[in-house]
């Protein structure tokens, strides 16, 4: 027997760009959660040196420094998927689409 639930708590708003953002992120953790680790990986003192010197590079580097490159990334992001997908670009919500009203259950 199926059952008319308020959609989301009542919300007549659906982000769908953050929806598929979520269920990527949700498949790519139980992609993990398959492929357990297993004892074949070996410490490789090449890797850890290069991350160290790498790390220590970045030692000096502020919170704010940090945060103007978070935010020019993201500017280059938001960039690069404008020009990727221009048909997501013009729509005035950013994302957010309207739901759909529910409809009666037929038994």
């Amino acid at each position: 027997k199926k059952v008319a639930i308020d959609a989301f708590n009542g919300n007549q708003m659906l982000n769908f760009n953050k929806c598929v953002r979520i269920a990527d992120r949700i498949k790519n953790l139980q992609l993990f959660q398959n492929h357990k680790y297993s004892a074949k990986i070996k410490e490789n003192r090449t890797t850890q040196k290069v991350l160290l010197m790498e790390f220590d590079k970045l030692k000096d580097v502020t919170e704010d420094q940090i945060w103007d490159m978070s935010s020019e990334i993201k500017k280059q992001d938001a960039r690069e998927n404008k020009a990727q997908f221009p048909f997501l670009g013009g729509n005035k919500n950013k994302g957010v689409n309207q739901i759909p009203p529910a409809q009666p259950v037929q038994e």
